[in-house]
């Protein structure tokens, strides 16, 4: 006596036991696209019978790990899903990035694998669960996405050459790491946090300073200060963010009499000096002030003097005094200074 040949719905209930991490459900949209339980997705040609179907079990897919092709599948029933996966199928609290409403939704969810099968809103969800939240929209949109000052990126770069000079326990505080530990670092500063919009109220530079101890803080100050005081008397801001080294930018008047280059980190990295004309246009940059001064310097004031007459080019910049202005400001200020 002949056996009649298995059913569509026979044959999907045994292939998703057999591959239970290939169970997938429909996407909305047109093109029939498929979440898989294995959180990858995968898609049928639009021709295919099986595309009318909200939930199916591919049989063989192709190697594509983004969006695998479905060459082979049955269809399932969500019914059967329930009754045949029970050991698959899990329970949890669980809060996600809604982008659209820029806030966070927690919510109870029965889950097969990363579909979800049913979800529930949470009214009063733990604290920790919207922290969590929070920190998925962080990595899901970037840590670009905080709201970072000005200063705050400053303090990442002082940091960041310290840590790459080998010397001491400093952190690694590129964008990367920082991305991987937002838990120690950003974690503590999000109770009482619900909304994107709440996040960009964020002090960030706070948030990460607490990467440092106490005399890690007040060492940044020494190692790698926020600015350094020229000949004139003037306190000049660093820049660390170029890449290129911390950089000081100053006319060159200003610098006449400084024949060493300053360098920080206990010696070990030199300041990269922007050597400006009185209009603020870049005439050199060094990392040797005292050789510019002795074989670049003469050139400069050569081309410099018939264009800025009104300001000195001293034939030794070495003991030459700094000057903030041009010659005549300069002679007023001299006949102002009290006869010792």
């Amino acid at each position: 006596r002949s056996q009649k040949p298995p059913t569509e719905s026979e044959v999907g209930r045994l292939l998703a036991q057999a591959y239970p991490d290939r169970i997938g459900r429909r996407r909305a949209g047109q093109v029939p696209r498929y979440q898989l339980s294995n959180g990858k997705g995968a898609s049928l040609r639009e021709d295919d019978a099986l595309a009318r179907h909200d939930w199916l079990v591919a049989a063989e897919l192709d190697g594509q790990s983004r969006e695998a092709t479905i060459y082979l599948a049955a269809p399932v029933d969500l019914a059967d899903l329930e009754q045949d996966l029970v050991s698959h199928i899990h329970e949890a609290e669980e809060a996600v990035w809604d982008d659209k409403r820029g806030t966070v939704i927690a919510r109870r969810v029965r889950k097969l694998g990363e579909l979800v099968l049913a979800e529930q809103a949470l009214p009063q969800p733990d604290p920790a669960l919207i922290q969590q939240g929070l920190l998925n929209a962080v990595r899901q949109k970037g840590l670009a996405s905080l709201p970072w000052s000005k200063s705050a990126r400053q303090w990442q770069a002082r940091v960041q050459m310290l840590a790459n000079t080998g010397s001491g326990d400093w952190p690694d505080v590129s964008d990367a790491a920082l991305l991987t530990s937002l838990g120690s670092w950003l974690a503590p500063f999000l109770p009482g946090l619900k909304r994107w919009s709440d996040l960009q109220g964020l002090n960030l530079q706070q948030a990460l300073q607490s990467l440092l101890d106490y005399s890690q803080q007040q060492q940044l100050e020494e190692l790698a200060p926020k600015a350094l005081t020229i000949p004139t008397g003037q306190s000049v801001a660093l820049d660390y963010t170029t890449g290129n080294g911390p950089v000081l930018a100053a006319k060159l008047q200003a610098l006449f009499g400084w024949s060493e280059t300053p360098r920080l980190a206990d010696g070990q990295v030199p300041v990269v000096i922007h050597l400006l004309s009185p209009a603020q246009r870049p005439l050199a940059v060094t990392a040797d002030l005292a050789s510019f001064w002795r074989n670049a310097y003469p050139e400069v004031r050569k081309d410099m003097r018939g264009r800025y007459p009104k300001h000195p080019w001293p034939e030794d910049p070495f003991t030459a005094e700094a000057q903030r202005g041009t010659k005549k400001a300069m002679e007023k200020d001299t006949k102002k200074r009290p006869v010792r």
